[in-house]
């Protein structure tokens, strides 16, 4: 597997997220915002996370709840 069982040497869930590529930049300064574009990551992570992404927001569990809840802030 590419992440491995060992999730210490990642240190956080953000930066796992950094390295799959799923997190956008913040490219802000005076309150005008400028293209920030998602780093390219590891595509097979990245590809496996937006599936089990997209299966638990399908199911009736407590993550399908966060999910809604993300679709009403974001407007997705």
């Amino acid at each position: 597997m590419e992440i491995g069982d060992d999730m210490t040497a990642f240190g956080s869930a953000g930066c796992l997220a950094k390295w799959a590529g799923i997190c956008p930049g913040n490219d802000q300064s005076v309150g005008k915002r400028r293209n920030a574009k998602t780093p390219k990551g590891n595509r097979y992570v990245r590809a496996l996370l937006c599936e089990i992404a997209w299966s638990a927001a399908r199911t009736a569990s407590q993550f399908k709840s966060r999910y809604q809840g993300l679709v009403i802030r974001r407007g997705a």
